[in-house]
């Protein structure tokens, strides 16, 4: 036969195109007040700030390009193996070898509770759990480029561990685009709105399962938020790191240290068990005594709640900051208004990731002799604080603005003691 090859790009595109992901692309409002969809589809200014929605020539400022979770969904089902091992998982049904650990999240009361008959999904293993990553990055970084574009990328939870965060199993839902100059945006919450709307929408349709050979009523729902401490802040609208009620899980609040300019978290000694030995050392902590307070109280997201009302119910924008300060929250935000089913505090965890490898890095500095946080600042901190005596430095150092030496080969002489 001849060669049956397309001869050129776009008629090998037709023939790709009914196998591609849909791809639906929204026009944005330059301040990430809106995306022009619904009642907005047909508006050339934002309603919000009155910001123009075109260019010269009807070209949108800027674009957001999502690809629906839908099509994915009916072509995992639609596929017999794939639909298969979905709903493997055994729900609520799977018994725990060793009541005292678990090995996934299959083993958690959770995720049992979800499928169990009262629960999310009413005893169908074919219910479908996500997990919901969001992060700023810079694809071009090693170019010194300035640029932070967000992925929204979907886990499937209902897959076996060892293939659920293959790159081929993760569900890419859009990428939300940077702001001018490559800046970060200023709202994530029109970009998780189409998600949480199509998500909703797809809870109660009808969708094929090739494994069972017959119909059934998805329901989906994030079951996990996956994000750093600064995509918590940015995403739930909290304080977040360097803020006095900088932690997104309790209402412990910070000191501020005036010699290292930031906010630090003294008193983690109550988070130990009462019979700590920890807890009777007088000597090497700021309090200079036993710690005998019990752990500080954790957040309830209910609570969580009165607090974003009422920075919003605020009168001026200085009592916002002062409810901002003392609640760790700010305005209300889209996840918790449009999902009844939205628990903050149960769907998110401290990432684990980041403070693991940040004090390994430092560990592994301070062996080699290399501690960057080794400076003047903090030597006349621990000063203030009365402990380590011998790293006192006999006389107060010009130190610079930023409060610390950033190696150990700096300039600046210290005497000890």
């Amino acid at each position: 036969q001849d060669n049956q090859l397309p001869t050129s790009y776009h008629e090998a595109y037709r023939v790709l195109k009914p196998y591609l992901i849909p791809e639906v692309v929204f026009d944005v409002c330059p301040n990430d007040c809106i995306l022009f969809r619904r009642e907005y589809k047909d508006a050339v200014i934002c309603p919000k700030c009155n910001n123009s929605r075109f260019k010269e020539g009807k070209i949108p400022k800027r674009t957001f390009h999502y690809l629906p979770l839908g099509p994915r969904l009916v072509r995992n089902f639609g596929t017999k193996d794939i639909s298969c091992i979905l709903q493997s998982h055994g729900g609520g049904n799977t018994p725990l070898e060793n009541e005292c650990s678990m090995a996934d999240i299959h083993d958690s009361p959770k995720w049992k509770e979800a499928f169990s008959a009262t629960g999310t999904f009413k005893g169908d293993s074919r219910g479908i759990g996500l997990s919901m990553c969001l992060d700023g990055l810079n694809p071009w970084s090693k170019n010194k480029t300035n640029y932070s574009m967000w992925p929204i990328v979907l886990g499937q939870l209902n897959l076996p561990r060892r293939v659920r965060y293959n790159f081929a199993n993760l569900i890419l839902a859009g990428i939300i685009p940077s702001q001018v100059q490559g800046k970060e945006p200023k709202s994530l919450d029109p970009y998780l709105e189409v998600l949480v709307d199509e998500i909703i929408f797809l809870s109660g349709c009808k969708i094929y399962d090739a494994y069972q050979n017959a119909p059934f009523h998805a329901k989906v729902e994030i079951m996990i938020y996956i994000l750093d401490y600064q995509g918590l802040g940015k995403v739930f609208c909290l304080t977040g790191t360097g803020s006095y009620r900088g932690c997104a899980w309790c209402m412990h609040k910070g000191v501020y240290c005036k010699h290292l300019h930031k906010t630090v978290y003294h008193g983690n000694r109550r988070f130990l068990p009462a019979d700590h030995v920890l807890r009777e050392d007088c000597h090497n902590f700021p309090e200079q005594s036993k710690e005998k307070r019990q752990s500080p109280d954790s957040r309830k997201f209910q609570q969580d709640m009165l607090f974003h009302k009422a920075y919003d119910n605020a009168k001026n924008q200085a009592q916002a900051n002062r409810i901002a300060s003392g609640t760790g929250c700010r305005e209300m935000y889209l996840l918790a208004q449009k999902n009844p089913s939205f628990d903050r505090v149960e769907q998110t965890m401290p990432d684990a990731m980041h403070s693991i490898a940040v004090q390994m890095k430092h560990f592994l500095k301070c062996i080699a002799g290399k501690a960057p946080e080794d400076g003047v600042a903090v030597r006349v901190e621990e000063k203030s604080l009365g402990r380590f005596k011998e790293s006192w430095p006999t006389a107060s150092a010009g130190t610079s603005k930023s409060g610390s030496s950033n190696n150990s080969n700096s300039a600046v002489v210290v005497n000890f003691i």
